[in-house]
């Protein structure tokens, strides 16, 4: 028994986030929670959960599998860029860059993309909200955006963009 118990106290994974009350872990701290609920109720800690699962037509599996976490990339949360823009009436707002695949490919200075999306983020009332989308050149992103926001303040710009609706920038119109 103090075998499963070091195991259980071995496996202790700590979310890095926490979206609408489920605790977010990265692919290895959601495979760390399995295990060490399905060690708890090896030994009798807790009851086992069977659960409810329905089968699919014809019987022959599950249409899904018991969940015992939330796993993201945790790139999610740090994989951006930003610039900070202060107006003629000192309004200072963010643009950030969230597009995974430009990101890398900045060092190289050749982006895949002419026209990269930037969200503008600016401060409202009590919290952040997303003022605009736009879209910026290759070469201003390349140039001008080089720093990172760090994980709180980038759960704060996602939460603005998911309360806020936002969609990706109107395309323009060719005129020939």
């Amino acid at each position: 028994m103090d075998i499963l118990k070091s195991l259980i106290e071995a496996t202790e994974a700590e979310p890095f986030a926490e979206v609408n009350g489920h605790k977010i872990y990265d692919f290895q701290g959601a495979v760390n929670v399995t295990n060490r609920k399905l060690a708890e109720e090896k030994i009798g800690m807790k009851d086992i959960d069977l659960g409810d699962r329905e089968v699919k037509d014809g019987g022959l599996g599950f249409k899904r599998s018991r969940a015992d976490a939330v796993a993201v990339n945790p790139e999610l949360f740090t994989m951006n860029r930003y610039r900070k823009v202060t107006d003629a009436d000192g309004k200072t707002t963010y643009e950030v860059v969230t597009d995974y695949r430009a990101i890398t490919e900045q060092k190289t200075g050749l982006i895949y993309k002419n026209a990269i999306p930037v969200f503008v983020i600016g401060k409202q009332g009590k919290g952040l909200t997303v003022l605009g989308v736009k879209n910026i050149t290759d070469t201003e992103f390349v140039d001008e955006f080089r720093g990172a926001l760090d994980v709180d303040s980038m759960k704060d710009v996602l939460r603005a963009v998911e309360r806020h609706g936002v969609k990706e920038p109107a395309k323009e119109k060719l005129v020939f």
